[in-house]
């Protein structure tokens, strides 16, 4: 290339000198200073070196083309081979991954299923793996027997409870019994009468508690209860609650209402659960009110589901206490002179549960006393 350009500069040296030679030779005659052909020659001379280096330009610029081309091809069969690698190594690892996971997380997830059905009979199997997927199955399992343990006790407690009521009532009724003779041969101003009326009051605190304690065994198994159940009307239900309570209003000085609309309110329940629910309500409502008071039991549709209230305009209950009355034997301070056995409200809450409906508390209107809500479909 640079041979063919020095000849080409060389080539257009001399035709530049030519060409200024025949300029020199220009004259006024109007003869030609040279031939047609000659000059013709001597303008194209040039060109011919010129052709050739860009002949020359081009065929280096086309091999150099080439190069880029194959190298480029190169490239990007090395990147296609990396990239087919990665993706194949990718593929393994999502497909291994997967396969590490996916027993585990079956295992886990029927293991969860059966604790959450309360089925706590088979053990939660290992997931082989020392990951925190193998941390959650021993936890499980630890959950498991310790709520093994705990529904065992419970269901020896609740035995002890029905077992020992049962036992006690014998005595209890012939101590009742003995009682009554006594109260009809103890005059009214006899000193030992203020003893007799202790004794009485005892008995029939005795007597309610064991009453208590045989419901909450009965709610306690519940879900026994529970398979007893078909269709009633709610409304009919609750009224005749309602009314059977009458009486104890009449004599704590408490007005009793019942408000319900006018047709039928069909729910798939036991009629005894649901008479448990609110005898334990409502007596509660009348009981811990005031003379002059009133309790109104209401009975509606919301969203769908049946909502029953019974709400008193009572003292209530501070917001601070509202989880603690739930507790069994649980009562207030100011509550220990009245009588009761503080299992009402436990008995109330078991129930609910076992029907799968809501219980909560709030202030009653105007911020006095104490309403409950129970709501289920």
């Amino acid at each position: 290339m640079r041979e063919r350009v020095e000849r080409a500069r060389r080539t257009t040296e001399e035709a530049q000198a030519k060409v200024d030679a025949i300029v020199k030779r220009f004259d006024s005659s109007g003869k030609p200073a040279v031939a047609g052909a000659e000059w013709t020659t001597l303008c194209d001379g040039p060109f011919d070196s010129i052709l050739a280096i860009a002949q020359q330009a081009q065929d280096e610029a086309n091999l150099h083309a080439e190069d880029i081309r194959a190298a480029s091809f190169r490239i990007l069969l090395v990147a296609g081979i990396d990239l087919t690698s990665v993706i194949a190594f990718g593929a393994f690892a999502v497909v291994h991954i997967q396969r590490r996971l996916a027993r585990p997380m079956k295992i886990l997830t029927a293991a969860i299923a059966r604790l959450s059905r309360r089925d706590f009979d088979e053990a939660v199997p290992s997931t082989g793996s020392p990951d925190e997927l193998g941390s959650m199955a021993q936890a499980l399992e630890t959950l498991r027997t310790s709520a093994l343990e705990a529904e065992r006790l419970q269901q020896a407690m609740n035995r002890f409870t029905a077992d020992a009521s049962h036992q006690m009532r014998t005595p209890l009724t012939i101590l009742r019994t003995h009682i009554s003779v006594l109260g009809g041969l103890i005059p009214a101003n006899n000193e030992a009468y203020s003893s007799f009326k202790d004794i009485q009051e005892a008995a029939d605190r005795l007597q309610r508690l064991l009453i208590q304690l045989l419901k909450l065994a009965r709610a306690d198994g519940g879900q026994a209860l529970d398979q007893d159940s078909g269709t009633i009307d709610l409304r009919e239900v609750i009224q005749e609650i309602a009314a059977n309570h009458v009486p104890q209003g009449l004599e704590a000085g408490i007005d009793l209402h019942f408000e319900a609309e006018q047709r039928p309110f069909p729910t798939q329940a036991n009629p005894i659960m649901i008479h448990e629910i609110f005898a334990n309500l409502i007596d509660n409502a009348i009981r811990y009110n005031d003379a002059g008071g009133s309790v109104v039991i209401r009975l509606f549709d919301e969203h769908g589901k049946h909502v029953v209230e019974v709400e008193d305009d009572g003292p209530g209950i501070p917001d601070a206490e509202t989880d603690k009355v739930f507790t069994r034997f649980y009562r207030l301070n100011r509550d220990q002179s009245r009588v009761g056995s503080g299992l009402g409200l436990a008995i109330v809450q078991s129930l609910a549960a076992t029907l799968n409906a809501e219980i909560s508390m709030s202030a009653g209107a105007d911020s006095r006393g104490l309403r409950v809500r129970i709501v289920w479909a």
